[in-house]
């Protein structure tokens, strides 16, 4: 083989090389495009919101109505959720101090009882309000939503369990 031969040959397998590689890239970009779009899709489906939206067949006026519910809902539930978690501090601060003083602590119980209490009925409001705008063959189908809901949910704290008893095992 002589030397133009061999360059024309080596240009030959450059380009194929090249061409595979350009492919292989291709090939993964679209496959990166497409799980994200996967991602997103089911992350929008995955909203209780958008959810339930879509399986009561709300008409637009009621979608207005409802995300406006929820925005009011999920900024209050945010507030009492923030003041909860700064008297589990506090309670947990007491409990770690040199000598902890029983009567704050029984206070700060009733506080962040109160506080639970309190996000409870924020959330029970919420879901009356939301049933209000409901027309009747729409509450039959938010009813079969909260129980899918409530077992999601139950399923959650079972797999939290599960895994809190392998870690100390």
């Amino acid at each position: 083989m002589n030397f133009f031969t061999k360059t024309k040959f080596l240009i030959a397998i450059i380009i194929i090389l090249s061409a595979i590689i350009l492919s292989i890239f291709g090939t993964m970009g679209l496959h990166k495009y497409k799980m994200e779009r996967r991602e997103r899709v089911e992350s929008q489906e995955h909203q209780p919101g958008r959810y339930i939206a879509k399986q009561l067949q709300l008409t637009p006026e009621q979608i207005k109505e409802f995300d406006s519910l929820r925005e009011k809902f999920h900024s209050e539930l945010e507030i009492m959720m923030k003041e909860s978690k700064d008297v589990s501090k506090e309670i947990m601060d007491e409990i770690m101090s040199e000598k902890s003083d029983t009567v704050k602590l029984k206070i700060l119980a009733e506080k962040y009882g109160k506080q639970q209490e309190q996000q409870k009925q924020i959330t029970i409001n919420h879901l009356l309000k939301i049933k209000e705008k409901c027309s009747i063959s729409q509450q039959v189908y938010f009813k079969k939503l909260l129980k899918q809901l409530e077992n999601h949910d139950r399923m959650d704290r079972e797999r939290g369990r599960n895994s809190e008893r392998k870690e100390r095992d």
